[in-house]
Parts: C-alpha cells; structure tokens; sequence
C-alpha cells in the first residue's frame, strides 16, 4: 500500500482518540458525531459556492447544471427511477482546490463537487457526467474523498472524452460508510460524497512496471472454496470477495489478525478441498453478502464498457498507482449472461497482467491443491476471456466482459458491517438459514441430539430434520443429508438414502463434525451449516451388540442314489424319507463381539446316527451398524465319523445381500432356495436346490437332498 496513504490513517486514528478524550467524555455524554466538522487536512479548499439544489421523486429524473458562469456548467446527474423510495433532494455545492497531500500521482482537474441527497445506497447507479478539459496526453479519473479519513475511492469510468468524464455511485456518503468506527456515525443529514476529477499522464500509466498492494492470498482471502449454499445455490463468489476486501480494509489494517483460515479448526493452507465447510461463521457471512447485494440484478445491470477495455485497464492502474489499494472486478459472459466477482490485488503493466483472488481458487489453488496463479490478461488494447466458473463443480466458463468497480460505489459496505458483527456473535446468517434439529435414533425412540452428551449404547444413529424450508428427502420426515469428518477433517461417513448416519464411537471423549445439508430443488448437498461436537462414550464396544441369536429351519427330503459315479438325479432309487427335517434356535452368548465377525457351529444328530454341521460367518458393518451378510457352510456326516476332515463335502451359500437385512429389527433372513452350487456343479429347480453330497465313503451312496422354500436361517443381534 501507499506509504503515505498509510501514515495518514495511523494519524487519523491518533488525532481521533485525542479527540475523544478532550470531547467525549463530559458529564452530559458523548458529543453527537453529527455536529463533527471534518479532521483531515488532506485536502484544501476554498469558499464553497451553491450550484444547485432540486428535489427527485422515486420516478428518478436528471439534474443539470446550467450556468455559464460556474465551471460545472453542463454537469449532469442522473437519477434512475425506483433509486429511492421517498423523495430526497439534491444540494451540489463546489469548492476550488488549493492544495492537497494525496501523492504525486494525484491531480485534481475539477472542483471539489460536494452532493447531498440525505444518505443511504441506491437502488441503482447514479450517473455523474462532470465537463472537463482533457488533454490528448492525459487519463481522467473520478474519486470521491472522504472528508474525516482524507482517504480516496476510485469511481469507475463509464465514459471518457475531450469534453466530460461520467462516472457512477450508488451512494454520495462515503465518510458516513466508511472508516469512521474512532468518530463515531455521522447523521444521514450530514453525510456527503466529495467528488474530484483528477488527470495522470498517460505516460506514467505506461511506463509503470509491477503495482503491489498490501493484499496477499493465502493471507487476506478466505480459505474456503466457492461452492455455494442452500441460499445462494449458483455461488457466492459476489459475497466471498467483498467480505475479504472488507475485512482486509476495516480490520486487517486496524490490527486485526489475517483473514485466511481465522475462523476455521482445520487448516491446510495447500489443500483447499479439505473440509472446506469448517468454517460455517465465514462461509454463512458470504452467502448473506451474497444475498444481500442482489448480485444477479447487479451482474445483469452493470454496465461493462466492452467498447471501451482500455477505459478499464487504466482505471485500474491509476486506482492502485493513487491508492495502493485492492480493487474489485466484476466479469460476464456475454454470451450466457453468467457473472463472476473477484479481487485484484497486483497488476504487472509491462506484461499486461491484472492478478487475481478469485474465490474459487483461494491462496491461487485449485480445488485438488494444485498451484494455479489467476491472471487476467490484456493484450493489443482487449482483455482475453478469463476462464473460471460461477462455483468449484459447474462447468468451466470464458467471461469476456470484464468491468471495474471500487470497495463501497456498488456493494453496501455499512451493511457488511453490520452482518460482521453477526458473525462475532455467531448468529450470522441465522435470518436465511433456518432452525433445525439433530436427533438421535434409540430403539425406544427419537432423542435430541446434545454437544457432550454421554452415550452408552454406540453406535450413534444421527439425523437431521429441518421443518422450515420446503425441501427434504423423499420419503423421509422433513430429513436432510448430513455427512460426518473426524477432528483432522477425514470424511467417515453420511446419511444414507433415509437420512440416518451411524458413526462408531471410541471409548472415552469422540470429537467430531457434522456437515448440514440443505434440500432445494431437487438438490440434497447444498451448504446449510457445518459444527463441531463431541460425545461421550460410556460403553466398551463399538456397535453394542453382545449377543446373536441364530435360528435355522430345514424341511427337506433325502433320497438313496445308485449311480455311485455320477451326479444324475434321474438314477435315483425309489427309497425317500419324506419331510424329514428339523428345526432349531439357540444363543450365542459367550461375551461381547472382539470384532465385526464371529464363527458359530452347530451339529444336528439325525435318527440313524448320522449328523448335520452348521457353520455360520457372520459379518456387522461398523459403518451401519447391522447386519451385512451372513455366510454359511455345511457338512453332512453319514459315515457317522465325528469331526470334519478333508473328505467331508462343504457348500457355501452367498452373502444375504444387504436389501435383505431388516434394519430396524437388526435381523437378517435367508431362505433357502434358487440356484446353488456344490463341487461347481449347479442344479436348478423352480421349487427346489438340489445339492449333491459325497462322503467319498465305499461304504455310502450319493445323496439328493432336497430343502422346501420354507427352509431359512435367520441371525438377530441383541
């Protein structure tokens, strides 16, 4: 920044304190900072002189200066209509320059023209077109002043020529918006716009190599990516670069610490991507700018001298040459109307360079963390298009229109203030983002969800439920898609298509986060909020289950096979046992799981001395905390040897796929039948599996044993 721009606000705050302290501080209260008179003399004048003073109605309307004898003569402002919604009346005064302490670089070439019209933004941008005298050799610039600080702000040029400068505002109040926190606000009454004309040789423009500003990203950017939110869905980039631009001005170069990763709890300053939603104070903050700002009526609006680059490329130069300050861009696709904000903090003339924070890349990286340096480029008197997109995940755009626009002329710098104190009191964003409530799933119900609550049934089944906005998860109670991150910002797990989450817990103190969703038009990802919590774990084990109770029943028949070397069930003999079969429950109950699996086994003793093993693997998804497959083998005896060895043949059935788990009940059932395969060989029947069993005993047939459909196992946890 400027150094001497630098000094003069440290002695802005000096002469203000001691101000405050010979003033503010008598037995009848503070003095009303409307009755101040300006403090800064960076500026000096001469007898002001009236110009013109005109009423303008919501309709709008133009004011003009008409007097042959004033050197406003032909001045024009035009008011558009709905600007206002009341009446406000106009006062120009102008008042000659003698001197001033504002750089080489700055060279007033007008009046110093002081409008009022009561205070307050515009709905839409005021016009001023100033006569001058311009010089083929010169560059003309508008700035308004500001009375109290004796700081500049560069207006954009809309047009220029030999005979006039037009310049906009949405405001003609700037020492009540800003840098005035020591004072205190002045009244709307007393509020005014400073407007100087001010001329720099076009040589100095050119000659100019590399302008720096204090501005640094990956210091005075937001950390987080540009994804959008449940309320500005199309992105917030508008929000992201005015929040940052003022927070650098009003608190950074007050003492404040950096912008860039403040607010958040995990910090990477090269992973942009890593749990970007840590930060819900800041990235609510910029999503309510956003809003605030109406950015899409804005972006349509602007007007963006695409006849005139060059108009743009000095504005932007002579603005930091003069200020040493940051400047706001605005770009658009002529094409598709699509808009994008940003910040440009260097410029490097010689290269035609504008460097730029672009809030989809914060500290100039890209989403996957690789290094990329954003620059608009201007070459042969036109920008190129600068390449980007409206957020991180929309297809990539070329924006072609590229417009200049300073810190408070278009945004609402008193209102970003204003919501600034929102988010030191965390409640930032709370009028747009709306109540909602975490709950957790028991089996004797739905429980609130409380940061540091103690748990002694993990797993935790969490959930949440929004009931004022319009959108939730089909088919679910008004729930909204959650996602859950360990404390160094790991993704664990999400809601599944119910909107439940399970997270296993740890013995002891769990810390983690929870990201909030948000449903809107068919979309359940947008932003909502993100928190960080922890939970107390007072159980041993990570999904609670002691216990499993395993069920079979078989109802089958078995047949004697007399071709001893073949698996053809059309030799079989005429000899059947029919509807033999059994049926049994027990518990496995020896202590808690030591992991996810356990083996069971259980031997039926047929009437003929014969047995039947069942072997069960079981398997409990920590992530789901159920059910999700069981596998089985069993082993027929009927040489009547105990034990299993090599000999014995063994079938495995599939897992019971997961749409086969009754959630709810923690129970899964498979029932026996369709196509089975033993020793590779499949036999199918529509009603039966037929399943071949060889004891490859001398002693023993072959057996067909055939199992009805109402054959099943079934294992429950408990």
């Amino acid at each position: 920044m400027n150094r001497k721009i630098i000094f003069y606000r440290f002695v802005f705050i000096l002469i203000s304190v001691f101000i405050m302290f010979l003033f503010g501080c008598s037995e009848d209260g503070p003095t009303n900072p409307g009755n101040q008179t300006p403090i800064s003399d960076n500026v000096a004048v001469g007898e002001e002189t009236q110009e013109i003073t005109q009423d303008i109605s919501p309709t709008g309307g133009t004011i003009i200066i008409s007097n042959t004898g004033s050197v406003l003569n032909g001045m024009e402002l035009i008011v558009p209509e709905k600007g206002y919604n009341e009446n406000r009346t106009y006062i120009i005064t102008s008042s000659p320059i003698i001197s001033h302490k504002l750089g080489e670089y700055f060279n007033p070439v007008s009046p110093m023209i002081t409008i009022k019209n009561g205070g307050g933004y515009s709905e839409e941008s005021i016009t001023i077109k100033v006569p001058i005298n311009k010089n083929n050799d010169e560059f003309l610039m508008g700035f308004l002043y500001n009375e109290i600080t004796g700081e500049l702000e560069p207006l954009p040029v809309i047009d220029l020529d030999e005979n006039f400068i037009i310049v906009e505002t949405r405001h003609f109040a700037l020492s009540n918006i800003t840098s005035t926190s020591v004072l205190g606000k002045i009244s709307d009454l007393k509020s005014q716009a400073n407007l100087i004309i001010s001329s720099i040789k076009e040589s100095i423009l050119t000659n100019q190599n590399i302008l720096n500003t204090g501005f640094t990203p990956g210091v005075d950017d937001w950390e987080f990516i540009n994804c959008g939110s449940y309320i500005s869905p199309g992105g917030h980039c508008a929000g992201q670069s005015m929040t940052a631009m003022w927070y650098y001005y009003e608190k950074k170069l007050r003492g404040e610490p950096a912008l860039f990763h403040r607010y958040d709890m995990v910090n990477s300053s090269e992973k942009p991507q890593l749990l970007w939603q840590d930060n819900p104070q800041g990235y609510r903050f910029a999503s309510t700018i956003q809003e605030d700002a109406n950015w899409g009526k804005w972006k349509d609006n602007l007007k963006f001298q695409s006849r005139y680059p060059y108009l743009v490329w000095k504005t932007f130069i002579g603005a930091m040459l003069i200020t040493g300050e940051p400047q706001s861009v605005i770009i658009r696709n002529s094409v598709d109307g699509g808009g994008h904000a940003m910040i440009v903090y260097k410029i490097n003339i010689s290269e035609g360079k504008l460097f730029i924070a672009d809030p989809n890349y914060p500290n100039n990286r890209a989403s996957d963390g690789t290094s990329s340096i954003r620059i608009i480029n201007y070459i042969n008197s036109n920008f190129l298009p600068y390449p980007s997109y409206p957020k991180v995940g929309d297809p990539g755009e070329e924006y072609d229109q590229i417009a200049f626009y300073s810190k408070t002329s278009i945004f609402d710098w008193e209102k970003i203030g204003e919501r600034y104190k929102e988010l030191e009191n965390k409640t930032i964003g709370n009028d747009r983002f709306m109540q909602y409530d975490l709950y957790i799933k028991t089996d004797t119900g739905d429980i609130p969800f409380i940061d540091g609550m103690d748990i002694t049934n993990g797993p935790l089944k969490l959930f949440c439920r929004n009931d004022n906005i319009p959108g939730f998860l089909p088919g679910t109670d008004r729930l909204q898609r959650i996602e859950i991150y360990d404390s160094n910002g790991n993704f664990i797990t999400s809601s599944d298509g119910n909107g439940i989450t399970s997270i296993n817990l740890n013995s002891g103190e769990n810390t983690f986060g929870i990201y909030i969703c948000g449903y809107l038009d068919n979309d359940p990802n947008l932003y909502y909020d993100f928190k960080w919590v922890k939970v107390n774990n007072l159980g041993e084990t990570s999904h609670g289950y002691t216990t499993c109770e395993v069920e079979v029943k078989y109802r089958g028949e078995f047949h004697n096979v007399t071709d001893y070397d073949s698996p053809n069930l059309t030799d079989t003999e005429t000899t059947s046992w029919s509807n033999y079969g059994f049926t049994f429950v027990d518990t496995y109950s020896e202590g808690s799981f030591t992991g996810n699996t356990f083996t069971y086994e259980y031997v039926c003793a047929f009437d003929n001395g014969n047995t039947y093993d069942i072997h069960f693997s079981l398997t409990v998804s920590d992530d789901k905390s159920e059910i999700t497959n069981i596998d089985y083998t069993y082993y027929s005896r009927f040489d009547g040897n105990a034990g299993t060895t090599e000999n014995d043949v063994f079938h495995n059935l599939v897992s019971i796929p997961l749409e086969q788990v009754d959630a709810a009940n923690n129970e899964a059932t498979y029932y026996i039948g369709g196509v089975e395969t033993c020793n590779s060989i499949p036999y199918v029947s529509s009603s039966y599996d037929h399943v071949i069993f060889d004891t490859l005993h001398s002693t023993k047939n072959l057996v067909d044993y055939k199992c009805d459909q109402n054959s099943y196992i079934r294992v429950k946890l408990k």
